[in-house]
């Protein structure tokens, strides 16, 4: 094996852990909710897998995505907002058997909304995978109201399909020092019994240096909604 494929298989391995007292910057930030649906969160084995559901459970954050049993694993998560329930469904996309459409009718049928999020596609590439607009189109076929991806490291581009978003990847909320556009995402329902709207907004921001920050100049927002309408499939975006 030659050096440079030693370090790219070495690469390929590494892990992620953090001490336990670090919960406590779920509270800080606000979290409601997370999602344990991805590649890295058996990286220290069955023990720490249980281990992260105890840490969670404590700080009563509740989570998605992963449990101690299959059945748990798949349950959705249901939110109260403001008066109307809202489910929370989480996959990965190395799920060997597509199981997340059946857990999405479920969600669906006992919530007001239903938002799937999926940890998908090709690290730092802007690129999608033919699988990512296949299932994020099932995901909407069997109930979900808005899809949303992660996994990439880099923003990917969106899509309406039925008049329901695929947001492909949120890019890095923050994970190291490259210097990478990404965004939030804020989701807002309205409307009654006779119907509802769903807007979607982007909320531009750049990680550098192990932070990410807001960006406030127009011009600057302005930049990266043009990237990402340019890697889309179908979606243009407004100053706002």
């Amino acid at each position: 094996m030659s050096l440079l494929t030693a370090r790219a298989a070495r690469l390929c391995r590494e892990t992620f852990r953090a001490d336990p007292a670090r919960v406590e910057v779920l509270g800080q930030l606000g979290v409601d909710a997370v999602t344990l649906a991805n590649n890295h969160v058996y990286d220290y084995g069955e023990e720490a897998l249980l281990d992260t559901f105890t840490v969670l459970e404590e700080a009563e954050v509740p989570y998605f995505g992963a449990g101690r049993t299959l059945e748990e694993a798949m349950k959705p998560l249901y939110l109260e907002v403001e008066g109307k329930t809202v489910a929370l469904v989480a996959a990965s996309r190395a799920e060997k058997n597509k199981m997340t459409p059946q857990a999405i009718r479920e969600g669906k049928a006992n919530a007001d909304f239903c938002i799937a999020f999926v940890h998908w596609g090709t690290e730092y590439s802007y690129e999608l995978e033919q699988v990512q607009l296949d299932t994020g189109r099932d995901y909407l076929d069997a109930g979900a109201d808005a899809v949303i991806g992660a996994h990439s490291h880099c923003l990917q581009g969106m899509e309406y399909y039925d008049g329901k978003p695929i947001i492909y990847s949120l890019g890095n909320y923050w994970f190291n020092e490259k210097t990478l556009d990404t965004m939030l995402l804020q989701l807002r329902f309205s409307g009654d019994d006779t119907g509802t709207q769903l807007e979607v907004q982007v909320v531009p921001a750049v990680q550098s240096g192990c932070r990410t920050a807001f960006v406030p100049e127009e011009d600057g927002q302005r930049r990266i909604y043009d990237f990402l309408e340019s890697i889309s499939v179908n979606v243009e975006i407004s100053d706002q």
